[in-house]
């Protein structure tokens, strides 16, 4: 059976968990696997991070941690898009200030943090467009666009300085609106969504505000247990 028939079989028939293989009802992952998804602490650095990252909020949900981390490598890398709309669902949802559904009056624009040119021809998609296709129309939001003008050096192994530095001027934003809602999977420094979060106020927004799914520790730092 090839791997698109097999996972349509596994989530739609079988109702196989996807990481333990246990009986989930349909959903992505049983209860158990989902139990063991570790929340941010409610004491972290986010007030502190979102100051740093330029942004006027910024809300995170889980730890990248397992079983997370483990769904997001098999969506991201291994191509199982099938996981797009189940990890959009696990997202937090955004940080209205003012009325339900509101920022500063209008709705904020939705804009996923862009992959590079060479990873979306290596992978054939963009993983972060296809989640933030489901989120906006979960909540009713415009879903906007930005893109790489450059492809950066990969991030994974740079501190927060040298993160900041290789994402100077690499993101270019058309008309993002008054507000944006910036959607990202996985924070560690702050680097990427500061970027991209300056280019929008550059283009004319007046608030910006970020979801993230996961944080993860930046290289010089200990992940909490």
């Amino acid at each position: 059976m090839s791997g698109v028939y097999r996972h349509i079989a596994q989530h739609f028939i079988m109702q196989d968990c996807w990481l333990c293989r246990g009986f989930s009802r349909g959903a992505m992952v049983c209860g158990f696997c989902r139990r063991a998804m570790r929340l941010c602490p409610q004491d972290t650095d986010r007030a502190m991070l979102a100051e740093e990252c330029n942004l006027n909020a910024l809300i995170l949900r889980y730890r990248y941690s397992f079983p997370l981390d483990t769904l997001l490598k098999r969506y991201k890398y291994q191509g199982e898009l099938i996981l797009a709309k189940p990890l959009a669902a696990l997202f937090p949802p955004p940080p209205f200030q003012q009325q339900p559904g509101m920022v500063l009056g209008v709705r904020p624009v939705l804009i996923p943090v862009p992959a590079s040119v060479a990873r979306i021809k290596q992978r054939g998609y963009d993983h972060l467009h296809l989640i933030a296709q489901h989120y906006a129309k979960r909540f009713q939001l415009e879903l906007g666009y930005a893109r790489r003008k450059q492809d950066s050096a990969s991030q994974a192994k740079l501190g927060r300085r040298d993160r900041k530095r290789n994402l100077a001027e690499v993101f270019d934003v058309a008309c993002p609106g008054k507000a944006v809602l910036i959607l990202d999977d996985v924070i560690t420094t702050g680097a990427t969504i500061s970027a991209l979060a300056v280019r929008c106020r550059d283009q004319g927004a007046k608030w910006v505000g970020a979801v993230v799914l996961a944080r993860a520790p930046a290289p010089n730092e200990v992940a909490v247990q």
